[in-house]
């Protein structure tokens, strides 16, 4: 769908647009709706009523990034994906979701319009709705343009998946190349005079979830953003009480990438990622996880590592056996590396 302004000039978002009044209508009426509209939206209630069966799973989220546009995705491509991720991580169907829109004075609504097209675009991909949602404006140079943050509900399928069911010999699995939305978001800032092909991560799970779950005997599962995979697996190990245990060799990064870090001095497993998973199977069910996910649009998905014994004080969460065939911490992320890359 395309939604073009009645006039030629290039039309902004303005202070006016968040006073509550006739414009603020106007916004709602000539430009959300059309992309997010919905049996529930059109009501224009204060509140959505919805029935709910089944065991549910609650998540939050904000969205920062900078710049808006990336190569493979913008705001609003990342904020369904990322909202919706977060709830097929855990077993859950996406169905409803919030949203709150901080819009910044002189966001172009060019730019409001592209980003309303990949949340559209984002929601029938996940078959979600959007049953409430809010926008405020602030002045010039306070928000960054655009910020979003939401909430969106999930029902169970089969079972919820959580790290507390992981143990010993379990076999770890990661979806695809790690690293990519970072290096990507940090390429296209102003203070980094950096040109490459490598596109974004970005995108949502729930469609390659909801064939995974039914095939693989899956216990855990989480989505890798802020912190990247190392970050994500000490969590994990952390949470279950047992020891992690990847090898480097098996771990797909992009050459891009490794670059870029090898370049500023980064390290690839603790950048962003914003469309690939860990996921964490049963003894013997990782081949299978693996040729379920490469049959299924991530080709690059590879076993990396297991579950070992309980963890104790003297041992690391995560290890790390290296090319080189040594063993070393895994370490998370740790300091201020990579703001508003989510």
């Amino acid at each position: 769908m395309e939604i073009m302004s009645n006039n030629n000039r290039e039309d902004r978002i303005t202070l006016a647009h968040g006073s509550g009044g006739e414009e603020s209508a106007e916004l709602i009426r000539e430009l959300f709706l059309p992309y997010l509209t919905n049996p529930y939206l059109e009501k224009g209630e204060d509140g959505a009523f919805i029935e709910a069966r089944g065991d549910k799973v609650q998540t939050t989220d904000s969205f920062t990034v900078q710049p808006l546009i990336f190569s493979g995705g913008d705001i609003g491509k990342l904020v369904i994906a990322g909202l919706c991720n977060d709830l097929a991580v855990m077993g859950a169907r996406p169905e409803f979701l919030t949203l709150t829109f901080i819009l910044e004075e002189g966001l172009l609504y060019s730019d409001l319009h592209r980003f309303l097209s990949s949340m559209q675009k984002e929601l029938k991909l996940n078959d979600a709705v959007v049953v409430a949602a809010d926008t405020k404006v602030v002045p010039r140079n306070f928000g960054g343009g655009l910020y979003i943050s939401g909430s969106a509900l999930g029902t169970i399928i089969q079972k919820p998946y959580s790290a507390y069911n992981i143990e010993e010999d379990d076999e770890i699995i990661v979806s695809g190349p790690v690293g990519e939305h970072g290096a990507v978001v940090l390429m296209e800032r102003n203070e980094f005079n950096m040109k490459s092909d490598l596109q974004s991560d970005c995108k949502s799970l729930w469609p390659v979830i909801s064939k995974i779950i039914k095939q693989v005997d899956i216990v855990a599962m989480r989505d890798i953003t802020r912190g990247g995979l190392a970050t994500i697996l000490n969590e994990m190990a952390l949470q279950s009480g047992h020891e992690f245990f990847v090898q480097e060799t098996q771990i797909p990064v992009r050459p891009e990438v490794l670059g870029f870090c090898e370049i500023l001095g980064f390290h690839p497993y603790h950048m962003a990622c914003e469309g690939n998973f860990i996921a964490i199977a049963k003894p013997g069910q990782a081949q299978l996880a693996v040729e379920c996910l490469r049959s299924n649009g991530f080709p690059e998905a590879a076993q990396i590592g297991q579950v070992r014994a309980k963890l104790t004080k003297k041992r690391a969460p995560a290890l790390l056996q290296t090319a080189a065939n040594t063993v070393r911490s895994l370490e998370p992320l740790r300091g201020e590396m990579l703001p508003r890359i989510c």
